[in-house]
């Protein structure tokens, strides 16, 4: 157990900087984690307000019954369920995450994407809900930022 002065000397090692770079490091590594549970909240239909982005209509329906009969598709999406993101699949598959600073943003490198947001009137469909990402946060940021502040502290 360190004394009182020992344990004042080691908590100055304590930067704002180097915490920063931990937590940009704990990101990074959770950057596939993340990025599933932003195209599972998806595949819900859900936005990061946890709400519905929106339902297929009986067009949808009518278009992607013709195309699974055809054989172009492998679903066909009912009237009056959620949006899934899903169709060719080229748009989860583009799924990338840019941290900067002290954020992070997820998108799609999928040409479509744009069309999509247009289509959908939300950019609230890339990022986490609040229960998704309070769980990340306590799951596995929180225990990696401790565990380094405590080996710092020699605790």
């Amino acid at each position: 157990m360190a004394t009182l002065k020992q344990a004042l000397n080691l908590a100055k090692k304590i930067e704002t900087g180097k915490i920063e770079s931990v937590l940009f490091g704990i990101i990074k590594q959770l950057q596939k984690e993340i990025i599933q549970r932003n195209k599972d909240q998806l595949g819900k239909g859900k936005d990061v307000y946890n709400k519905t982005i929106g339902l297929y209509s009986k067009a949808t329906e009518a278009i992607t019954t013709h195309d699974y009969l055809t054989g172009k598709r492998k679903d066909i999406k009912k009237e009056g369920t959620p949006y899934t993101a899903q169709d060719t699949g080229d748009f989860f598959k583009g799924f990338y995450m840019d941290v900067q600073g002290d954020a992070f943003r997820i998108f799609s490198t999928d040409p479509k994407t744009h069309e999509i947001l247009d289509t959908w009137g939300t950019e609230a469909i890339f990022g986490l809900s609040d229960k998704d990402l309070r769980e990340i946060v306590t799951q596995d940021i929180l225990p990696f930022l401790l565990k380094n502040i405590r080996n710092t502290l020699q605790l």
